[in-house]
């Protein structure tokens, strides 16, 4: 089985300068726990890093920082791991098991 039989391909993407409250919007709004932090690069949108709903709760909420004060580059995860398509499932899942991986995104 590949990994584009299961993936989510309806990503919901955030530039480094989104403000934190408007990224804890957007997960629960489109039902996801990640988003996609990009950057325009050559008219496209190029994946620079991921920020997870743990994120937030970690680096902001749990150390009682000011959302004011941080964006999503703030506390991004800067290596960004991903898997094509055609990935084999069970070669990406134990990729992502392995100890200090990155999230994932799925993508062509």
């Amino acid at each position: 089985m590949s990994i584009g039989e299961i993936c989510n391909r309806e990503t919901v993407i955030a530039e480094k300068t989104t403000e934190i409250r408007e990224a804890a919007r957007l997960m629960p709004e489109h039902h996801v726990g990640a988003l996609v932090v990009v950057e325009r690069r050559s008219q496209q949108n190029s994946p620079i890093g991921i920020v997870t709903d743990r994120d937030l709760v970690v680096e902001v909420l749990a150390r009682d920082v000011s959302t004011d004060a941080v964006t999503v580059g703030d506390v991004m995860s800067l290596k960004l791991s991903t898997a094509h398509e055609q990935d084999d499932f069970w070669e990406t899942l134990n990729r992502m098991r392995t100890p200090g991986r990155t999230p994932y995104a799925c993508g062509r």
